[in-house]
């Protein structure tokens, strides 16, 4: 088969969901004619497809590495590290999660990806804490505060971000009240120790 072969089966496989298929025929299409960007885009988009459908039978795992092939063919897209962050972040990968959302705000900041990244923070805060790692404990509910505040000030400029001004403001206020309560503990702890008791 030649070139145009491939990209016509690929796009009837694609449409057809045999994001498998069409992922083989694009591969292929690319392999004889590596300069061929329509071939690039249908593999990127079929990747991308074959990793929300595998995401939806519940195969994160093989959904993340479609989404992380999809990346390497097009690593200015924030949408795909935003769809793998939020895998990464059911699966409870927080540091990749953390890493694509990081990725998305360089690259397109959004509501979203300040509100996830923070959760992700919010969730290494928790780990931290159940260890009894003050210094990590800090660092990472520092953070989340730092992002949920970035996402309200986006909403203060976006109107139609406006129905999440109030679950914001009171996650904020909740991590905050935590972070002072927290900072009391460890000071008591530490004036404990200092009295050699």
């Amino acid at each position: 088969m030649n070139v145009q072969e491939y990209l016509k089966r690929g796009e009837s496989s694609f449409n057809q969901e045999d994001f498998d298929r069409a992922i083989a025929d694009f591969i292929e299409a690319c392999r004889l004619d590596p300069n061929l960007e329509a071939a690039k885009k249908d593999l990127l988009a079929a990747y991308f497809n074959r990793g929300v459908a595998t995401y939806q039978k519940g195969d994160i795992g093989q959904a993340i590495a479609d989404l992380t092939e999809a990346i390497r063919l097009n690593p200015n897209d924030d949408q795909l590290y935003g769809a793998r962050g939020m895998m990464y972040k059911e699966k409870g990968n927080h540091d990749e999660a953390i890493k694509d959302f990081t990725e998305v705000i360089r690259l397109a900041p959004d509501l979203t990806a300040y509100s996830s990244r923070s959760s992700g923070y919010y969730s290494k805060c928790k780990e931290s804490r159940a260890a009894g790692d003050e210094r990590n404990f800090f660092k990472y509910i520092d953070l989340a505060i730092k992002d949920n505040q970035a996402a309200l000030q986006i909403i203060d400029n976006d109107i139609a971000w406006k129905k999440y001004e109030d679950p914001l403001r009171i996650q904020l206020k909740s991590m905050t009240e935590e972070r002072e309560l927290r900072k009391k503990v460890y000071e008591g702890i530490r004036n404990i120790g200092n009295l050699g008791l």
